[in-house]
């Protein structure tokens, strides 16, 4: 729940920084308490958020790291798709257990239950990894001002 809450905004500040390089000791304090104190995640938690989003091994051992301190530096690009990953993660997670529980108590075709699939599936669209030399999706709005106010590009902002 709170990779979900805190993850876009967090990536929103690394989007909108800048400076291409982030000491993990300096990061704003919204990135920096996304997995820190209070959070209740140990870096287990953070590697399978990570690698559930789209990283491979070694690269979820870099999102441990840098959101942890034990990285002094990583670029923007690295931030950003550190962030993305955890918070896919925490998605698709969220989404198998929606999904189970749907199946265990007999809910599946509730329009409550639909709703909730189609939210999430709508927020894995918005926040897709980038890999290199691609560029990032462009966004369109999900209909939740609390999700959109977070998707919105440069250019609306303007």
């Amino acid at each position: 729940s709170t990779i979900l809450s805190d993850a876009p905004s967090a990536i929103e500040i690394i989007r909108n920084s800048t400076d291409n390089d982030f000491a993990a000791a300096s990061l704003p304090t919204s990135i920096a308490l996304l997995t820190g104190q209070g959070k209740n995640m140990s870096n287990a938690d953070v590697n399978r958020f990570a690698r559930t989003g789209g990283l491979d091994d070694r690269l979820a051992q870099d999102a441990v790291k840098f959101f942890t301190g034990g990285t002094t530096q990583v670029k923007k690009e690295q931030a950003e798709k550190f962030a993305v990953a955890l918070y896919r993660g925490a998605l698709i997670e969220r989404k198998k257990k929606l999904e189970t529980s749907a199946e265990e108590y007999g809910y599946s075709t509730s329009p409550n239950y639909k709703f909730a699939i189609k939210n999430i599936d709508d927020q894995l669209a918005q926040f897709k990894l980038v890999k290199k030399g691609e560029k990032a999706p462009t966004t369109t709005k999900t209909g939740n001002p609390l999700v959109d106010k977070w998707l919105s590009t440069d250019a609306e902002k303007k």
